[in-house]
């Protein structure tokens, strides 16, 4: 009786699932793991693994088969579905796990309280599996991070660390604490926001990459000095003051870093430009820097002429006068990419890169250069005509001109007109020449990008005109 009943449920299963019986297991679970693997469908449904074991007794044996399905943790808390698990059943999915690396993804949006008790038994669960964690992105209430601990002792794999807590202010920013006791991880990834460096207890020895966000400038200058690999990194909203850390007498060689971020606003601005005093980096390839008076371009002056770095790229914002502006350029002849934004620009700038395009001899302004982003602020003090002539060549010989006689590869302008917090700046009455009009289509034509565009990028001013 038994054989007809497991005859019965296997034609059942061959007749709602013919995906299973007509390829083998491996090829299965390979569809399995592309399924659970899609973004969309991993944070919509983030037990996808345990929907595909429910379905059939065949899926099951699949599922469970292959530990790769269950090694992405997602527990999120939005008020909807779905809910969070029972501590039971994340125990079991890390069971199904095997001994693989995890990706644990965390998110709430509830507040502290609720959010602490409804996690803390599920966070217990993942202590156990520690030594296992491969990369831990948390995001919620100030103190959720201080639930993730090591339960025993061993060593770390933890390669990503992504800790955003929402809610932190530069009083709290204290509160919130990342140890995990004798399990110290060395991470090639940091990105931390609003937590000052005690409070995240890691090896910076191994990080590549870095973004970190309100520290003092002390405690930027002390990470730098930890992160003999650092190649990439993002100091954002420096804080005034201090937090006590030495700062060494000697600049910092920093011969491995290729890309600084360094982003502030408002009054707080020449904090970052103060970073400049203590490193020396001679690999940087990009750079995003501001300044907010004469002091913070002498300072950033004197750190690219003592690094003479091979610098690519340029993000720049906030310099006191065009003129310094200029000065700093001229230091970089191998930029090829180059954004500015709300600095007034004038006829001197767009002229000093016509010149260099025609002539085949004499001082070059940015002879590298392939793209040129501006964000422009009313009122505009410059002329359409200026701008065309940094392309060189007229319409009709820009072919011959790229082969031959242009000195500058230029084929990217990108410029954003207008105030972004202004609804009536006025920029819909801006008027380009006709004649003008028809060069930069022209252009386009021969293969150029050029774009002109309010703030949203909506209204292009070329064919508006």
């Amino acid at each position: 009786m038994s054989g007809v009943e497991d005859l019965q449920n296997q034609q059942v299963d061959e007749h709602g699932d013919p995906i299973s019986y007509l390829f083998p297991a491996e090829i299965s679970s390979r569809i399995f793991l592309f399924v659970a693997s899609q973004p969309d469908e991993a944070h919509e449904k983030p037990w996808q693994a345990l929907v595909l074991a429910s379905v059939s007794h065949r899926w099951r044996e699949i599922a469970t088969s292959e530990p790769r399905l269950w090694t992405s943790i997602i527990l999120t808390l939005d008020g909807g579905p779905p809910p969070l698990p029972h501590p039971d059943t994340l125990g079991e999915f890390l069971r199904r796990s095997g001994q693989l690396p995890l990706s644990i993804y965390v998110r709430s949006v509830l507040e502290e309280e609720i959010t602490i008790a409804l996690f803390r038994p599920l966070c217990d669960v993942l202590s156990g599996c520690a030594d296992r964690w491969a990369s831990l992105d948390i995001s919620g209430p100030l103190h959720l991070v201080s639930l993730f601990h090591a339960k025993y002792e061993g060593r770390s794999i933890l390669n990503s660390i992504f800790i955003t807590p929402e809610g932190i202010d530069h009083e709290s920013r204290s509160a919130a604490r990342f140890d995990l006791g004798e399990m110290v991880p060395g991470p090639r990834f940091i990105t931390t926001i609003g937590m000052p460096l005690p409070s995240v207890r890691v090896n910076l020895d191994n990080v590549d990459f870095l973004t970190m966000h309100s520290l003092h400038i002390d405690e930027c200058v002390e990470i730098l000095r930890r992160s003999p690999k650092l190649q990439r990194c993002n100091f954002s909203f420096i804080q005034p003051g201090s937090a006590a850390i030495p700062i060494p007498e000697e600049r910092l060689w920093l011969p491995k870093l290729k890309s600084l971020v360094l982003f502030n606003l408002g009054r707080h601005r020449s904090e970052s430009a103060r970073l400049f005093d203590y490193i020396t980096a001679p690999s940087l390839e990009t750079l995003s820097a501001s300044a907010e008076n004469d002091a913070d371009m002498i300072t950033l002056f004197s750190f690219l002429s003592r690094s003479s770095p091979t610098l690519k790229s340029l993000t720049f914002w906030g310099a006191p006068t065009e003129e310094a502006l200029i000065r700093l350029l001229r230091k970089l002849p191998t930029l090829q990419s180059l954004d500015i934004f709300n600095i007034d620009i004038s006829d001197v700038f767009f002229d000093l890169l016509a010149s260099t395009t025609n002539l085949l001899s004499g001082p070059q302004f940015l002879p590298s250069l392939i793209s040129l982003r501006l964000k422009i602020s009313k009122p505009i003090t410059f002329s359409w005509r200026s701008v065309a002539g940094i392309f060189g060549a007229r319409a009709d010989e820009i072919e011959v001109d790229r082969a031959g006689s242009r000195q500058r590869p230029l084929s990217k302008l990108k410029m954003r007109l207008g105030d972004d917090d202004d609804e009536d700046d006025g920029v819909n009455h801006i008027t380009i020449e006709e004649d003008v009009v028809c060069l930069f289509l022209a252009y386009r034509a021969a293969g150029i990008s050029i774009e002109i565009t309010d703030p949203d990028s909506e209204l292009d001013f070329i064919l508006a005109n």
